[in-house]
């Protein structure tokens, strides 16, 4: 829902809810991420890899 000033919020009352689809632990050595953005997405997740460290530590 959109409250002006460029900010929108999730709602939850006793006629609807933003929710997410049930979560998932992501594989070892990957990651997931949700996004959301003033232009509309709302909690999109994509997944990612984890790269080691170059210089070992």
């Amino acid at each position: 829902k959109s409250f002006g000033y460029s900010s929108v919020v999730c709602v939850c009352n006793a006629t609807y809810c933003d929710s997410l689809d049930p979560l998932t632990f992501p594989a070892p050595g990957t990651f997931s991420r949700f996004e959301s953005t003033r232009s509309g997405r709302r909690m999109e997740q994509s997944m990612g890899t984890i790269q080691a460290n170059r210089t070992g530590t």
